[in-house]
């Protein structure tokens, strides 16, 4: 049986896991607070969250916030599903909609509207806030969940993945792997 030597560990080794513990623990103090003031009455965090004379932690504040009569959180959770789903699933259809026209179809200015959208997408959001309220306006969508689910659709409808790739699409690789055209994205 062989005897393994252990390495004396060098000295930066042993700082750098010094400096990583020490963020590590300085992180969990911001969690700790948000985590004390959740579980405590008002009263016992009115002097701060760190001052621990009196603790008695309880769910009533989680209860009261679900629960509430006027501002419920579960219909703001509702809400947000309501609007974050399909705000997703539009951008993603448009995208690949528009992903599969440019790389499958040829047509006039085809190079010259693909540069433009990949510009445009370099516009900041902020710049297009006042003009597409103002639209929206015009349009008498406001104060509604199809405003947002528009407007979230807008801003999270990158195209960018998949137009800058540029990838041949489905229906060519298929016609390479000698499927048909049928078959494609079915494996």
């Amino acid at each position: 049986m062989t005897k393994r030597r252990l390495r004396k560990p060098r000295l930066k080794t042993v700082v750098i896991h010094v400096v990583a513990w020490s963020v590590g623990l300085a992180w969990l103090i911001p969690f700790l607070g948000v985590f004390s003031t959740a579980v405590r009455p008002l009263n016992e965090i009115a002097l701060g969250w760190w001052n621990f004379n009196s603790f008695h932690p309880s769910l009533s504040n989680f209860v009261a916030a679900l629960t509430h009569p006027t501002i419920s959180m579960s219909r703001g959770y509702a809400n947000s599903f309501l609007i974050a789903i399909p705000a997703t699933i539009i951008p993603i259809l448009v995208a690949t909609l528009a992903g599969y026209g440019f790389s499958r179809f040829r047509f006039p200015f085809r190079d010259y509207l693909f540069l433009s959208i990949v510009l445009l997408m370099s516009v900041p959001q902020q710049m297009v806030a006042i003009p597409i309220f103002r639209l929206m306006n015009d349009l008498h969508l406001y104060d509604n969940l199809i405003a947002l689910i528009l407007v979230h659709s807008a801003w999270g409808g990158r195209l960018q993945d998949i137009l800058e790739d540029r990838v041949p699409d489905g229906d060519s690789r298929s016609r390479l792997g000698g499927r048909p055209p049928v078959h494609v994205g079915v494996e």
